[in-house]
């Protein structure tokens, strides 16, 4: 019984195999038979939809030229610039490529679409020919070129390394400005002859301002560096500059940062005695037993020892001991002699610098 249920399923599995051979076999032939053949140019793969979005970059208005060069790459990697740049801006001379030449126009057509915001999307009035809708969006966001060009050399000349900024990140904000000058003052094709090297040269010429510009932006720290770059005939490419100055920044971390282990230490210890001093915890190791105040002992007290000269207590008390020594000249000989005793024993006790509220 299992056996004959297998030789079923077989048979079923053949016959679906055999059907589907024939099947290709009748397309290849009508194929060959109308003797028609799809231009590359106007194939289009199963990802390649109406509602595919072929750039990431959304058309805001102001955006225009970010969002125009992220769709030409976009759109010359699926071997479709032509529909856009005017060289297949018209219907195919051949017949047989006339539908095949519409599907794409208007492939492009909804692509163009995908890739602008919804509330600008209603404001562009629709084409029939992939190449006047560029073309009509073109004219109405694009700048004119000679103001641009203004501008973008404006913000290179104010284009420096901000303190705290990486080379990474400075390299990164110059160097779109240099691809937006590029763009909008493109270097010229010279057509005297197949020999002519002009857009060469021209080339090196502003690799080599840009490599001027960028380094005379760095921070004053880079200033060896710089220098030593600078003096070089003819200056090396950009990729050689940035590596340089990069391996100068990293010596530069490794510096400071072994400098900051050194003084770090000492730091903390200054800080921590000044936070002791601030919040009340460095507390006074000195009390005195006989006028009960901080930062003495009995041995310095001047309520024990006496006041010393400009003191207005040691005024008071010299008088009392002047009358008694005029009294009595045995006492005064003792006094003096108590009074030596005293001034010496005032050297080693406070100084005039001390507290004298008591």
């Amino acid at each position: 019984m299992v056996s004959e249920q297998v030789i079923f399923l077989f048979q079923i599995v053949s016959l679906f195999l055999l059907s589907s051979t024939m099947v290709d076999d009748k397309i290849n032939t009508d194929a060959e038979s109308s003797g028609h053949k799809i231009n590359p140019i106007y194939a289009l793969s199963n990802q390649d939809g109406t509602g595919a979005k072929i750039t990431h970059v959304v058309l805001t208005g102001p955006n225009y030229e970010e969002w125009a060069k992220g769709f030409r790459v976009a759109l010359g990697a699926k071997r479709k610039l032509g529909f856009i740049n005017g060289t297949l801006r018209k219907r195919p001379t051949d017949p047989n490529d006339w539908e095949d030449w519409e599907a794409v126009n208007y492939t492009v057509i909804a692509w163009i679409f995908n890739t602008i915001e919804s509330g600008l999307r209603s404001s562009i009035s629709y084409r029939e020919v992939a190449y006047d809708l560029w073309e009509d969006i073109r004219l109405r966001f694009s700048v004119a070129n000679d103001i641009k060009i203004y501008q973008i050399q404006c913000d290179l000349a104010d284009c420096k390394q901000k303190s705290g900024e990486s080379v990474m990140d400075y390299y990164g904000r110059i160097k779109k400005l240099w691809d937006d000058i590029n763009d909008f003052d493109s270097l010229p094709n010279c057509e005297c002859c197949s020999k002519c090297d002009l857009q060469s040269v021209l080339r090196k010429r502003r690799e080599a301002d840009q490599v001027r510009g960028f380094l005379m932006g760095l921070d004053p720290f880079y200033a060896t560096a710089r220098s030593n770059i600078l003096g070089t005939s003819p200056l090396p490419a950009m990729q050689i500059v940035y590596s340089r100055i990069a391996q100068e920044e990293e010596v530069r971390n490794v510096v400071l940062s072994r400098d900051e282990a050194v003084t770090n230490p000492m730091a903390c210890a200054v800080n921590s005695r000044q936070q002791q001093r601030s919040d009340g915890s460095n507390r006074p190791r000195y009390k005195c037993n006989v006028c009960h105040k901080d930062g003495h002992t009995a041995s310095r007290c001047w309520e024990n020892i006496g006041f010393p000269v400009g003191h207005p207590r040691h005024s008071a008390r010299t008088g009392d001991s002047a009358a008694a020594s005029t009294s009595n000249p045995k006492v005064n000989a003792v006094l003096g002699e108590a009074s030596h005793v005293a001034n010496m024993v005032r050297l080693n006790g406070p100084c005039l610098d001390d507290d004298w509220s008591g």
